[in-house]
């Protein structure tokens, strides 16, 4: 069993980039409710290059935790046990 969990990067595609940023260079409604959506703001977001255009992507770091800490939350017979 592995002592942790490996670390993720998690990417969502959100709305295209035609959409998300104003003539102005401004965020849209639709760009401003997808970084709220993914719990960022406009300015965390990252543009990439798709098949289909530009769009707007939200990627998140998830921090992989220790088995130990993990493993009570499955099953109440690994609470007492050490690793």
């Amino acid at each position: 069993m592995a002592e942790r969990q490996d670390d993720q990067i998690i990417e969502k595609l959100g709305p295209a980039k035609r959409v998300a940023i104003d003539e102005n260079g401004n965020p849209t409604k639709a760009a401003v409710g997808f970084a709220k959506g993914q719990g960022l703001e406009f300015s965390d977001l990252q543009t990439v290059v798709t098949e289909k255009g530009e769009y707007l992507c939200a990627r998140k770091e998830i921090i992989g935790e220790e088995t130990k800490n993990l493993l009570p939350n499955f099953h109440p017979i690994y609470s007492g046990h050490s690793l």
